[in-house]
């Protein structure tokens, strides 16, 4: 794996504060030694609940211990704890950290995230985000690959406003690490696609449901409009954080991608049927695949540095 493609960050203001404390996370730029502590990172996985990264990290610890010589305290430390806002766990190379539910929590914890990762000097970094959606055209259990993230207005962007003035940024994923992580699912026998995602402000209305409190459209309108989607947009999915995630991390030159299990296909309805137990089984069947991939970098990269990275 290279070396020497620091994560940047483009603020010159930055440069004028003596002390950056990463509020949500409980982390100063220079009194928590971040450097020594983050400087390895070469993978950062995001996902929405808390349970959902724990879990992710105990996997990871399980799954990469005797590769990188690490002790099972990496993947029951919340680094994050003494903020209350977040988890966040360090698993050798893997830097994991929930990021809530909608864009605006995970607007917050990618500021901050990348900001640590700058400060600590980590290079050659990928942000893959792990979670579920709901499929459009596809069935339960499928892992969505985003090609690109859509807008609840079915933009092909991701708008910021900042001081009353929007600019629209791209939200296409990295390619080649889509690939890589169709690969790996190949390899793991999982269901995947790829194709374009819808991230929403809310779960219901804005997802053209019709089992929220308030609904404004007909079955027909639903499926008319779900079936415009997947013809005209190739979208596959939706959820609520693809646009920002892709086009954050595309602002910042870092490689991203976005895989999430679709706990139902939405052309067969809008309420989740699937048993509980096939739930848990496509969701774990995502945070497989991110270690995985992992696994299967190190395996393949001649150049992966071990010498750095311990717990």
């Amino acid at each position: 794996m290279r070396e020497g493609n620091f994560v940047q960050v483009s603020n010159p203001h930055l440069s004028t504060i003596d002390e950056d404390f990463l509020y949500h996370f409980g982390l100063h730029s220079k009194h928590s030694n971040l450097e020594e502590k983050f400087g390895d990172v070469k993978f950062v996985f995001m996902g929405g609940s808390e349970g959902r990264i724990t879990k992710f990290a105990a996997m990871a610890y399980a799954a990469l211990k005797n590769d990188f010589n690490l002790d099972e305290s990496c993947a029951q430390d919340n680094i994050a704890a003494s903020a209350g806002r977040y988890v966040m766990y360090k698993v050798g190379p893997i830097l994991t950290l929930n990021h809530g539910m909608g864009m605006a929590s995970l607007s917050i914890a990618l500021h901050e995230v990348v900001k640590l990762l700058h400060y600590a000097r980590a290079s050659d970094v990928e942000f893959i985000r792990i979670g579920t959606c709901g499929g459009v055209g596809v069935a339960a259990g499928t892992i969505c690959v985003t090609r690109r993230g859509y807008t609840q207005r079915i933009e092909p962007y991701q708008p910021v406003t900042a001081c009353g003035k929007t600019t629209n940024y791209n939200t296409d994923s990295d390619p080649s690490l889509c690939l890589k992580l169709v690969e790996s699912a190949q390899k793991m026998d999982l269901p995947v696609r790829v194709g374009n995602t819808v991230g929403t402000d809310d779960f219901y209305e804005a997802q053209g449901r019709l089992d929220g409190t308030f609904c404004t459209i007909s079955e027909v309108d639903k499926m008319n409009w779900l079936e415009e989607l997947r013809r005209d947009h190739s979208i596959i999915n939706f959820e609520m954080e693809a646009p920002l995630f892709l086009s954050f991390t595309r602002r910042a030159n870092i490689p991203a991608a976005v895989i999430c299990a679709a706990m139902l296909n939405r052309l067969n309805g809008d309420q989740i049927t699937t048993p509980k137990d096939k739930m848990y089984e496509f969701i774990d069947n995502v945070l497989k695949l991110g270690i995985q991939y992992v696994k299967d970098r190190v395996a393949q990269d001649d150049q992966f540095t071990f010498e750095k990275i311990g717990n």
